[in-house]
């Protein structure tokens, strides 16, 4: 299979993102919004590719996004235990820290995993996610002013990468430069799990230069290591995949998803 080949599941999730994206025809409350999100992340997950999306639009007034103050202090120490019920957002379940780091436009985030709870039809019982998938989360701990904190995140697995996912969550912000004219800047955070023998995760697109991460160790106990790279928008057919220590492809790779990509 073509590495530029957007297949089956790509094609899936797509579409699942444009639904979510969708704008309905009132501006709603976020508790809605947040419903739908759900949804599309259900029906993700009973063909084993889950989806959750957060799209926020920012307001600023200077080159550079102005933070609104932090979520917390600082980024909780890899292995915390956030238990069900704590933290800003509270939990719904217990969360463990895997990562933590600072991304251009984003801010500093910290990364968590967790496992699904039952989501089912209220109406019919029909089961769209099952109780107990392995799922993966970022928080934006210190986020542009007019960007509501926000902790969004998928659960399933990708089953032609089997141990290697990839998340994304657009992080756009709106400003003035000092001349008065309206700039718009947007960083897109692809991150995910990558198995513990990956030396580097690797980003490319036809034509531009490679683009490279190294993953981080997990804590003890947590299958897996992790990855956030930050993207700027537009890069054509872009991939990403990862590599072993001698240099070799550890995946057939999973096609990236707009913004980064063009529909």
């Amino acid at each position: 299979m073509s590495d530029t080949r957007v297949d089956f599941f790509d094609r899936l999730e797509l579409q699942l993102r444009e639904a979510a994206e969708r704008p309905p025809p009132r501006s709603p409350a976020w508790g809605p919004l947040l419903r739908r999100g759900g949804a599309a992340l259900a029906a993700a997950a009973a063909v084993a590719v889950a989806l959750a999306v957060a799209l926020v639009v920012l307001g600023g007034s200077s080159d550079e996004p102005v933070r609104h103050g932090p979520v917390q202090a600082a980024p909780a120490p890899v292995g915390t235990v956030i238990q069900k019920g704590e933290g800003t957002p509270p939990r719904d379940v217990d969360h463990i820290v895997v990562a933590t780091g600072t991304a251009p436009v984003a801010g500093p985030w910290q990364m968590e995993t967790y496992r699904s709870t039952r989501l089912a039809d209220p109406e019919t019982g029909e089961e769209y996610q099952p109780a107990r998938l392995r799922c993966l989360g970022i928080l934006l701990l210190d986020p542009p002013r007019g960007m509501p904190f926000q902790m969004s995140g998928a659960c399933g697995e990708f089953p032609g990468t089997p141990g290697f996912g990839r998340q994304q969550e657009s992080v756009p912000t709106e400003g003035r430069r000092s001349d008065g004219t309206r700039i718009r800047a947007e960083a897109v955070l692809v991150y995910g799990r990558v198995p513990e023998r990956a030396a580097k995760v690797v980003v490319t697109s036809p034509g531009r230069p490679r683009i490279e991460a190294r993953p981080r160790e997990g804590p003890r106990g947590v299958r897996g290591n992790f990855y956030l790279v930050s993207l700027e928008p537009g890069l054509g057919r872009a991939r990403i995949n990862w590599i072993d220590r001698r240099g070799r492809v550890g995946s057939r790779g999973l096609a990236l998803m707009p913004p980064v990509t063009q529909r």
